[in-house]
């Protein structure tokens, strides 16, 4: 089970995570805007470090949580360019994949994500970005949405669930200390992916690594 379980990397600069990934046995999220990375020369030697490594190159907005605060035009040609690196699978948000050209083989490493720390879509809403995301053929989809409820709870369950009948790969995140034991629930369920930070949490509702183990 734990081979889709991703132990979050969120190391506050740069020789901090290459010693991570090189250090830490996968599946890894590899948070390199926690790191400021800003060139293809880091790019190039995190996936030196992550060669064999079951991982996934993660490089958030800050308007989508993350901490890279870049010019956009920088942070997808840095996307970009860790596509054709060592990495398993690259985060890109809808919001930027839209403005981009992938390849076909880029596809195959693409996962689209969308971010909503404030509230947990209606499921109307959550079906067609979930068809704008398909229209991009990724390798698969993720939706990580606040759940303050627990009809936000049931909406996001229910959307994990029509994905995986439908055959899509998909990764669901139900965000916040209510809906923490879905951290567990959904990759137990199907969801494509889970996350736990090997140290401190970097999104609401995160279990540590460490207690992620003993769940499953």
């Amino acid at each position: 089970m734990t081979e889709n379980i991703y132990k979050v990397l969120a190391e506050k600069n740069f020789k901090k995570l290459l010693s991570a990934v090189k250090k830490e046995k996968g599946p890894l999220e590899i948070r390199a805007d926690y790191a400021r990375v800003s060139d293809v020369k880091q790019i190039a030697a995190l996936s030196a470090a992550a060669k064999n490594k079951k991982t996934i190159f993660t490089l958030r907005s800050a308007a989508e949580g993350g901490k890279f605060k870049g010019p956009e035009q920088l942070r997808a040609l840095l996307l970009k360019y860790a596509l054709r690196q060592k990495f398993t699978y690259v985060d890109a948000e809808l919001s930027a994949a839209k403005n981009m050209n992938f390849t076909p083989a880029e596809r195959k490493k693409l996962i689209l994500s969308y971010h909503n720390f404030k509230a947990a879509p209606p499921a109307a809403e959550l079906e067609k970005i979930q068809k704008q995301m398909s229209a991009l053929n990724p390798a698969a989809i993720k939706i990580a949405a606040a759940a303050k409820t627990r009809r936000d709870i049931l909406v996001l369950t229910r959307f994990l669930i029509d994905n995986i009948e439908g055959g899509r790969a998909a990764i669901v995140i139900a965000m916040g200390k209510e809906a923490a034991f879905t951290r567990v629930f959904f990759p137990l369920m199907g969801s494509f992916a889970g996350y736990a930070p090997s140290g401190k949490a970097t999104a609401p509702g995160q279990i540590s690594y460490k207690d992620f183990k003993r769940f499953l």
